[in-house]
């Protein structure tokens, strides 16, 4: 039934993707389904343990700050865009170095910093510029 599942969400994204449903679409399509479900049963199959996304995180919590740091960035980031629309001076932003919480090794370790750094890149007011080696930071580009 799992197979049937993610076969038919797999062959609707394809579809979503191509934009036009003509036979040679349907055909890739088919193909691609049965690839993509082929590997994901293999994946569950080799997996050691079911993931866990409640393990020491408060969920609301999390969500409540990152819809107020939302708000806070959209805001900023539109400011300054109105300010350079009605021919005030340019920001060029501001490079900072941030900390990057749990650095360790390790392949977990490699998933959360990777995690960590694309969360972060997603803000209105920042992306993440490099990720020194061996560092446990972060270097931010900011807008304002």
């Amino acid at each position: 039934m799992r197979v049937v599942l993610s076969f038919a969400l797999f062959f609707g994204l394809y579809l979503l993707f191509a934009g036009s449903p003509s036979a040679d679409e349907l055909v890739a399509g088919a193909v691609f389904a049965a690839a993509c479900s082929f590997v994901a049963a293999r994946l569950r199959r080799c997996g050691s343990r079911a993931l866990s996304l409640h393990d020491a995180v408060s969920w609301p919590r999390l969500l409540g700050q990152t819809l107020l740091s939302l708000a806070g960035d959209t805001g900023r980031v539109g400011a300054a865009l109105v300010r350079v629309l009605t021919g005030g001076r340019a920001g060029l932003g501001r490079m900072a170095l941030e900390p990057l919480p749990g650095a360790q090794a390790g392949p977990e370790a490699a998933g959360r910093r990777a995690l960590l750094t694309l969360g972060r890149s997603m803000s209105p007011n920042g992306i993440v510029v490099s990720v020194p080696d061996g560092k446990a930071m972060l270097w931010v580009h900011e807008l304002s």
